[in-house]
């Protein structure tokens, strides 16, 4: 699980919440899952606004998704988080 960042044009309505300070350009945010097996993307959601948190949009609809201990890998911006792993986290 992690999230992509599609440039857009310049909004708008709502200016600042299309702005990500970390990636500066005016965005989209996708949620995207691929299984780690085939390679396969398995889960696209979004178009959020650049301002929202990764883990904001795992838990908008993945997580009620999930079948009854299934989990998924992600990076440590998704900490706090039960059905979601950091293989790396030490």
């Amino acid at each position: 699980m992690d999230t992509t960042c599609c440039p857009l044009a310049i909004p708008v309505e709502n200016l600042e919440v299309y702005w990500r300070t970390k990636c500066k350009p005016h965005l989209l945010k996708y949620g995207v899952v691929v299984n780690l097996f085939s390679g396969m993307i398995v889960w696209v959601h979004g178009g959020f606004a650049g301002s929202i948190h990764d883990i904001t949009i795992a838990t908008h609809r993945l997580l009620n998704c999930l079948l009854n201990g299934e989990r998924l890998f992600a990076d440590k911006g998704y900490r706090g988080e039960c059905d979601l792993s950091n293989p790396c986290a030490g």
